[in-house]
C-alpha cells in the first residue's frame, strides 16, 4: 500500500485543486490508500506536533497514527473529504495553537 504525504502544494497529477481551491484526490471505489500530512514545513524550532484529531464525511479512515511532524490515515471510499486538526505546542512557552489541513475525494469518472 502506498503512502501519500503532503508538504504543500504537489505537482503530481493525481492531486488537484477543486473548485474550492482545497488539495483534493481522485479515489477509486476499491481503493484504501494511507495519507500523511506533513507539518515540517510549518513548524518553528521550538515546535512540536503533540496531537492529531480526524474528521471524516463520505470516507472511512482507519490506522490513524502520529509521527511527529507526520500524522497519517487510511482512507476507504471516493466521495468524502477528511480534515486533520493539529495541536502544535511550543517547548519555550508551552503555548499552543492548531492547524487544520483537509483534503477532499473525488471519485473515479466511469
Amino acid at each position: 500500500m502506498t503512502v501519500h504525504t503532503f508538504r504543500g502544494p504537489t505537482t503530481r497529477n493525481r492531486y488537484f485543486r477543486d473548485q474550492d481551491d482545497e488539495l483534493s484526490v481522485v479515489q477509486g471505489e476499491d481503493e484504501a490508500e494511507y495519507y500523511a500530512f506533513d507539518y515540517a514545513n510549518q513548524l518553528s524550532t521550538n515546535e512540536t506536533v503533540t496531537a492529531v484529531s480526524w474528521e471524516a464525511s463520505g470516507v472511512t479512515t482507519s490506522d490513524a497514527s502520529l509521527t511527529t511532524p507526520v500524522a497519517q490515515i487510511k482512507v476507504d471510499g471516493t466521495a468524502g473529504w477528511i480534515e486533520a486538526t493539529a495541536t502544535i505546542m511550543d517547548s519555550g512557552t508551552s503555548e499552543t495553537c492548531t492547524l487544520i489541513r483537509r483534503l477532499n475525494f473525488y471519485d473515479r469518472i466511469k
